[in-house]
């Protein structure tokens, strides 16, 4: 009987500690901090923005918001490989670290 009276007290005290987040807000507020210092050095080139709205791909609005929201710019002429499985990353980054280790021997 004691034992289920005593039950709510640790609940409502981890309850309280769940809806105050202390340190979700603390990380929170420092990465929005760090986005405003950080936001004019990340320049969104328009016309790689006109370029997607050419192609009528859905993706510029997309685009726009991600760029808006988080700071992240977004780039044309770049490369991407996707991989079906984490194995086969691995083997094309050590691929990648062997051969830019005999570049830098050169």
């Amino acid at each position: 009987m004691v034992i289920i009276a005593l039950a709510p007290v640790p609940s409502t005290i981890f309850l309280h500690f769940t809806e105050t987040e202390f340190g979700h807000r603390a990380m929170k507020a420092r990465i929005s901090q760090l986005n405003q210092l950080t936001k004019n050095m990340l320049i969104q080139d328009e016309s790689v923005i006109h370029q997607l709205e050419k192609e009528r791909s859905g993706t510029d609005d997309l685009c726009k918001y991600v760029n808006k929201t988080g700071c992240f710019p977004i780039f044309d002429d770049t490369m991407v490989t996707f991989f079906t499985q984490g194995e086969e990353k691995f083997d094309a980054m050590l691929k990648e670290l062997i051969e830019s280790f005999f570049v830098d021997l050169l």
